[in-house]
């Protein structure tokens, strides 16, 4: 009876453990949109684009929650340009700055087009960036909260609409745009990437 009764402690332990594991990636940003944990105030600054809507004037305090299709309309428009998915908390090597990136685009003759992956309204307000510059995607119409997969179809659709082959497992920092060929692999005319 003794080691039915340890080998129920241990399971619960380890219930237990893997609860609190659940809860703390579950928190962690970047692993859902954030859109559920936001403020009301912050959820009012942000506008929902629908797939079938065309995108309305920006106002720089106003992040707009785009689908692929939209994306597609402002890299056409900016063309030549880089497109960097942003992530606030992100501190790999790719991962970088919003001013920094933009800097890189300016130096080498590209428009910065940003889209992030998750709303964090307060590295946006920290790195001093207007919300209006940086697109959210409209996770909603992707079916899920969940980043990884949101982020995939997202981009999925974008590579559809120029006619490329999606091929990436999961998905790119960067992708750039010369006016006839979208492209995650970095244009010969760049002698580094943004964040070298």
């Amino acid at each position: 009876m003794n080691i039915f009764s340890n080998l129920f402690k241990i399971w619960l332990l380890l219930f237990f453990f893997s609860l609190i594991s659940s809860c703390i990636i579950t928190r962690t940003p970047g692993f859902y949109s954030g859109y559920k944990r936001l403020p009301l105030a912050q959820k009012k600054r942000i506008v929902i684009i629908k797939d079938k809507d065309p995108l309305p004037q920006l106002v720089d305090s106003v992040t707009y929650a785009i689908t692929a299709k939209h994306l597609m309309q402002v890299v056409k428009a900016q063309a030549p340009c880089v497109i960097y998915l942003w992530s606030a908390h992100c501190s790999g090597k790719a991962c970088i700055s919003i001013p920094a990136f933009r800097q890189f685009c300016q130096t080498n003759g590209y428009n910065a087009v940003v889209y992030s992956e998750y709303y964090d309204f307060e590295q946006l307000s920290i790195q001093g960036v207007a919300p209006s510059s940086v697109f959210a995607i409209n996770n909603e119409h992707y079916g899920t909260d969940y980043c990884n997969k949101y982020v995939h179809r997202f981009q999925q659709s974008l590579f559809n609409f120029f006619d490329k082959e999606f091929t990436a497992k999961y998905y790119y920092k960067y992708i750039y745009y010369d006016g006839k060929t979208l492209t995650a692999s970095k244009p010969s005319n760049l002698d580094k990437y943004p964040w070298q």
